[in-house]
C-alpha cells in the first residue's frame, strides 16, 4: 500500500480521535507566547530527538540515579548497550537512540512522568502517536512488519522491553504481557513511580552525527549512533513548565548554556501548526 495513502488515513482517522483530547486552554497559550520566538527558531533547524527523564532505576534493589546530572558529568549523551546491526545481523553494542520524529522520541521521555505528579498538556496522548506510527508501517509492508516484530521477539525484544521500563517502574509494577507488541504498547501507559521524576526530550543538531544503517522498518522513526553527543551538538532541552526552573538551575551551577523550553510551549505550537501528516514525518 502505498506510504502517501496510509499517512492520509492516518490523518483523516487520527483527526476524528484527536476531538476529545484535552484543549490547550488559556495557562498554555500564555507559556507559548512567552517562548514563541524561541520555539519559532529553534523549529526551523534540521533536528534529531532523544527522549529520557530526570530520574531512573540502575538497579533491581530501587537504587535511583539522577540523569540530569549523570549527562552533564558526561558532556552529553553516551552511548549505552542496545540492538543494533552489524554485518546486516543484530546484536547488542554501544548507541544512543535518536529520532527525526519528535512524537516518537516523546513517547520515551513521558514514561517518565511522576504518576502521581499534574497533568499538563500534550498534543495527543502516547498511545494515539505509537498506533500511528505501528499503523503506518504496517499499511506499507505489512509482512515485512509482521516478520521484523516476530524477528525481534525471538531476540528477546519483549525481556529488553521490561528492562527499559523498568528503569522508570519498579518490576513488580510492570504489566508482564507474554506478546511483545502488547508489552511494546505497554510502554504508552506506563508512568513512573519515581517521585519528582518527569520527562526530557533532548533535541540534537542533525550535522556532524554519524548513524549506523537501519536494519528495521521501524528505523524510519528511529536511528542509532555509536559516537558520543556532546552539548556543543544539543540545540535546546525540553521538560515540563513546572520543571523549568529546578532545571535551569542545575544546568546553570554546570556552566552549561543550554536553552530550555517548557514542552507544554511546544506542544501547542504542534497543535497549532502542524498536522498529523506533518508530525509522522521529520520536521
Amino acid at each position: 500500500m502505498p506510504k502517501n495513502f496510509s499517512v492520509f488515513l492516518v490523518e483523516k482517522v487520527g483527526r476524528l480521535l484527536l476531538k476529545g483530547i484535552r484543549k490547550p486552554d488559556r495557562e498554555v497559550e500564555d507559556i507559548f507566547l512567552k517562548y514563541k520566538t524561541e520555539i519559532n527558531e529553534l523549529y526551523k533547524q534540521k533536528l534529531y530527538w532523544h527522549g529520557t527523564g530526570r530520574f531512573q532505576y540502575v538497579s533491581e534493589k530501587g537504587k535511583v540515579e539522577d540523569i540530569l546530572k549523570m549527562i552533564i558529568g558526561s558532556d552529553g549523551l553516551v552511548p549505552h548497550k542496545k540492538f543494533a546491526q552489524i554485518d546486516n545481523r543484530e546484536k547488542l553494542r554501544n548507541t544512543i537512540s535518536l529520532s527525526k520524529i519528535r512524537m516518537y522520541a516523546s513517547i520515551f521521555a513521558q514514561m517518565h512522568k511522576d504518576a502521581g505528579s499534574k497533568e499538563y498538556f500534550l498534543f495527543g496522548k502516547r498511545l494515539f502517536w505509537l498506533l500511528a506510527i505501528l499503523f503506518c508501517n504496517f499499511l506499507d509492508n505489512p509482512i515485512r512488519i509482521l516478520s521484523q516484530t516476530l524477528h525481534y521477539s525471538l531476540l528477546g525484544g519483549k525481556e529488553q522491553m521490561i528492562s527499559m521500563q523498568s528503569r522508570v517502574c519498579r518490576k513488580e509494577r510492570i504489566k508482564d504481557f507474554k506478546l511483545f507488541i502488547l508489552q511494546y504498547l505497554h510502554m504508552s501507559t506506563l508512568n513512573s513511580d519515581i517521585s519528582g521524576n518527569y520527562p526530557i526530550l533532548i533535541a540534537v543538531k542533525r550535522e556532524g552525527i554519524k548513524l549506523l544503517k537501519p536494519v528495521h522498518r521501524i528505523d524510519l522513526y528511529e536511528e542509532k549512533t555509536e559516537e558520543p553527543i556532546h552539548f556543543s551538538g544539543v540545540s535546546h532541552i525540553e521538560v515540563p513548565y513546572a520543571a523549568i526552573k529546578s532545571t535551569s538551575s542545575i544546568l546553570r551551577e554546570a556552566h552549561k548554556n543550554i536553552r530550555i523550553i517548557p514542552i507544554e510551549a511546544s506542544e501547542f505550537y504542534l497543535y497549532e501548526k502542524f498536522s498529523i501528516k506533518d508530525l509522522l514525518s521529520p520536521i
